[in-house]
């Protein structure tokens, strides 16, 4: 198993354990993993986690380090101690890993957080989810109730969803293929999703569907 030992004055307060999906880091109370430090970003680190673990700054402002070193996007190794403000965290794993090694299919799924998964919603963010209409996993549903949704190939292509109280943006976040919406190419800036867009990446293509809320 493979987790997150969080450390706050050289004491573990808590362990994170990392399943597939895409974690979100900062001083929002919506992440996943919630740093309570004025240093820290609101959003300021995304961890993407298949067969390797990779750790990208948000453009946060105060940085992200790892080993001493400030990073904009790396793979993590076994022992790997992330910085972020006061905070410290570990990477550790019981399973043998390799950067050598070429990275599978990025399959999100939900992770388990440290706060109550909905604050979003009950801040009066919508609801959505994508269907995958071709490509692997076909006829398949992902529920958008995290921050940060991944979807894609790592190591081929990723794009990332963002779900706020304004709705749902795309941007892309890694590797050199296209990501399209509307067959419209998504670059770094976010793009904002409208209900039955429809999203191509890694070979998939996708809809996305937003859930009218309820009165």
């Amino acid at each position: 198993m493979s987790k997150l030992l969080i450390t706050l004055n050289k004491e573990v307060i808590s362990e994170f354990p990392l399943l597939n999906g895409a974690i979100s880091i900062g001083r929002k109370k919506s992440n996943d993993i919630y740093l309570a430090d004025h240093v820290v970003s609101g959003s300021h680190a995304l961890i993407f986690v298949s067969d390797h673990v990779v750790i990208e700054d948000l453009d946060s402002t105060n940085g992200t380090y790892v080993n001493g070193r400030k990073i904009r996007k790396t793979e993590l190794s076994p022992q790997d101690i992330i910085q972020m403000g006061r905070y410290q965290l570990q990477y550790v794993t019981d399973r043998p890993e390799s950067k050598d090694e070429r990275s599978k299919d990025f399959k999100p799924q939900e992770t388990v957080a440290l706060r109550e998964w909905d604050v979003l919603g009950a801040q009066g963010a919508p609801m959505g989810f994508i269907k995958i209409l071709e490509g692997e996993g076909a006829g398949d549903t992902l529920d958008l109730r995290n921050p940060f949704t991944a979807i894609g190939k790592m190591g081929e292509n990723v794009a990332v969803i963002k779900r706020s109280v304004k709705g749902f943006t795309i941007r892309k976040a890694s590797g050199d293929g296209k990501t399209l919406v509307n067959n419209r190419q998504v670059g770094d800036q976010p793009l904002q999703l409208k209900d039955r867009d429809e999203i191509a990446v890694a070979g998939m293509r996708l809809a996305f569907f937003q859930v009218a809320k309820q009165h």
